[in-house]
């Protein structure tokens, strides 16, 4: 798409079959070489200057989010200085949405203040709640913000978890957005060891849910947060440093895991090394790097891994033999 700046006016002729896309510079108005299937970019009409057709709109301030294929119009300031007064960490937050089909009826398939009984979505970011287009632009929003989103089928419903009943698949969608406030997750600092490790708890559940969602990605990003954050703490007695060290593990291996079902063995591999280095009679970091060895065709290092197990651990035997039984299999 056109690379816009933030102040750029666009203007779209909408006519049949596409559009034609012009901008203002100093006052002056010029053809560019934008050229949109009706669907791709559809905006409000705000007004239309009498030099310039009937079927130019003009839209005043977009927002072009990663690739081009999501839209952010801002319609109402919010309180705040951008980009610091934004939720761009994960945050709780409370809003106000409606969102349209994309087509020339507009159809309203969902209004918290109509089908919510007026009540605001309340969500966390970075646990997949909402569509990804959704969760990209509000965290580019201040409080008390309003904003219109375009978005693609692939950012909207497409590769969402729940699709509204009125969504069909390949659906353009347009959201308008009102960000009421949010408030960002605690912090660490000041906190005791057991408070660390409750809340730790509850950042685990939420990246297990998503994994068993098959949102791996999202996952691994809750996981790898919480791996960056325990760099900064410090067990104060053999207790807690035993309880530290296992967590970290149990950490690093969800984060393999991740890697597998992604398909990126390697880092797999190098993620349960970490483990290993720790404790290289980790049975559970044997295992996942043997299967990962295992994907990659690096055979005699799969089956090395899971005899140890059986060497180490008479009870992994089960795991150990449907692992090799699968491996000849394979070979």
């Amino acid at each position: 798409m056109f690379p816009l700046l933030l102040s750029t006016l666009l203007v779209v002729a909408v006519g049949i079959g596409g559009a034609t896309a012009w901008v203002a510079s100093g006052g002056d108005w010029r053809r560019c070489g934008l050229q949109v299937s009706f669907p791709d970019l559809l905006i409000d009409l705000l007004y239309i200057p009498q030099s310039l057709p009937s079927s130019i709109f003009i839209c005043s301030y977009f927002q072009h989010i990663g690739d081009g294929r999501l839209i952010k119009r801002r319609i109402r300031d919010g309180k705040g200085e951008f980009s610091m007064g934004c939720p761009l960490q994960d945050s709780r937050l409370c809003v106000h949405y409606k969102g349209m089909l994309l087509d020339e009826k507009k159809i309203v398939f969902y209004d918290t203040k109509v089908d919510n009984d007026g009540e605001p979505l309340e969500f966390s970011l970075g646990e997949g709640l909402v569509p990804e287009g959704f969760e990209m632009c509000v965290r580019l929003m201040l409080p008390e913000e309003v904003s219109h989103v375009t978005c693609l089928p692939d950012y909207a419903y497409d590769k969402f978890t729940i699709r509204p009943d009125n969504v069909p698949e390949g659906a353009y969608v347009e959201w308008v957005i009102e960000l009421l406030g949010f408030e960002m997750k605690k912090d660490w600092t000041g906190m005791d060891f057991r408070a660390i490790m409750n809340d730790f708890e509850n950042t685990k559940s939420t990246g297990n849910r998503l994994f068993k969602e098959g949102k791996f990605a999202l996952a691994k990003a809750k996981y790898d947060k919480v791996l960056r954050e325990f760099n900064h703490v410090n067990p104060q007695d053999d207790e807690e440093g035993k309880e530290f060290a296992n967590t970290r593990n149990l950490l690093n291996l969800n984060v393999a895991a991740c890697y597998l079902k992604m398909g990126d063995c390697r880092k797999s591999i190098e993620t349960c090394n970490k483990v290993l280095d720790a404790n290289h009679v980790h049975v559970k970091a044997l295992y996942r790097r043997g299967m990962a060895y295992m994907e990659t065709g690096d055979f005699e290092e799969a089956r090395r891994d899971f005899k140890r197990m059986m060497s180490i651990d008479k009870s992994s035997e089960v795991n150990a033999k449907a692992a090799l039984l699968k491996l000849k299999q394979t070979e």
